[in-house]
């Protein structure tokens, strides 16, 4: 059961989960928190341009001290007849100004549904009317309408022209040009996570609007309020229509980036060359062993005792070559005389020979 607002001050904690998990991000979403009955439309939460958002209530009547409150915080926001006032479009009886609970950019101008006078319903559908008036003026494609062509329901049906092709279409082809009004495309921080729930408002939007709709074809409803009906049913559908495209383009997208990036060899280290300087080529050994080594290398030599040497035992002799090497007659010695030298006798042994 919804506790009726006592205070013009509502604690963030109870609202910050609806705005982020239900509100979504499109410019123009809604997200009833507190329905409204025949007097007034409620407690609703719009999401406006810039991500800025808006908590209004019309069920709510300021009292002297929630006036006080207004004119001390910027985010809390009293209207003129905000709670009392009837709304302006002919022939309804609910009231026209809500009370702004909270507001996310108070320094922006006021909102069209806290300024128009009007009651929710009213307003939505004021708004819906002049969108659809702009983009005929624009594209000549008016929203929430089947058409074909560029044209309306009782056009014949001829060739389209997309990218740079013409294309036959269907008597009863239905066409979606580009980001429907409320919508947006995808971008760096609109990716599939956040369309996605975007997708699951318009979706719950509607199924709402799609019974509405069937429950009154039997019960003697007006043509208008069949059409109207139809119009925010047709509308509805082609939000969703157009996310879940924008929501299958950014899942392909992001995926296949991911699936680029584990498929890619791990690329070898990269750093600059090492220079080794012709100098270094010829330096000295970085270790040179000290004269203490070889001091105590040859301490640790001196304690071994050297090897026995054992005789050898001379050689044999012939006593033939005894003999005869006895019987060689030996050479004179030489004779220094001054700076030469005489062997004596020299010639009278040559002689004899």
């Amino acid at each position: 059961m919804d506790v009726p607002t006592t205070s013009i001050m509502i604690h963030p904690n109870e609202w910050t989960d609806d705005e982020a998990s239900k509100l979504g991000n499109a410019n123009g979403n809604t997200h009833m928190r507190k329905p409204g009955n025949e007097i007034h439309d409620g407690q609703i939460m719009v999401r406006l341009k810039k991500k800025r958002f808006i908590l209004i209530d019309y069920g709510y009547v300021p009292t002297q001290q929630d006036f006080e409150i207004a004119k001390a915080v910027a985010h809390v926001c009293i209207p003129k007849g905000a709670g009392t006032a009837a709304c302006l479009e002919k022939g309804c009886d609910r009231v026209g100004v809500p009370v702004c609970l909270y507001d996310s950019e108070p320094h922006e101008p006021m909102s069209l549904y806290l300024r128009g006078g009007m009651c929710f319903t009213c307003q939505r559908t004021l708004n819906e009317k002049r969108r659809t008036q702009r983009k005929r003026k624009s594209d000549g494609l008016p929203v929430g309408e089947v058409r074909m062509k560029n044209a309306s329901l009782t056009s014949s049906p001829g060739p389209f022209k997309f990218n740079g092709e013409a294309i036959d279409l269907h008597e009863d082809a239905v066409v979606i040009n580009g980001a429907v009004d409320g919508t947006r495309r995808r971008e760096a921080e609109y990716q599939y996570p956040q369309i996605g729930c975007d997708v699951m408002k318009f979706v719950n939007d509607l199924s709402h609007e799609t019974n509405a709709l069937v429950a009154n074809q039997t019960g003697g409803a007006q043509p208008e309020t069949i059409n109207s009906l139809y119009q925010k049913a047709f509308l509805s559908v082609s939000k969703a229509t157009f996310l879940l495209t924008q929501w299958k383009a950014s899942y392909d997208e992001i995926h296949q980036s991911i699936l680029s990036e584990t498929e890619k060899p791990t690329p070898l280290p990269t750093g600059p060359a090492i220079h080794v300087p012709r100098s270094a080529l010829h330096a000295p050994a970085i270790h040179q062993p000290s004269q203490s080594c070889f001091e105590e290398e040859e301490g640790m030599l001196e304690e071994f005792s050297p090897p026995m040497e054992m005789p050898m035992p001379p050689p044999p002799v012939d006593a033939d070559n005894l003999k005869s090497e006895a019987q060689m007659p030996m050479p004179p010695p030489r004779v220094h005389i001054g700076n030469k030298s005489e062997v004596p006798n020299e010639s009278k042994q040559t002689e004899q020979v």
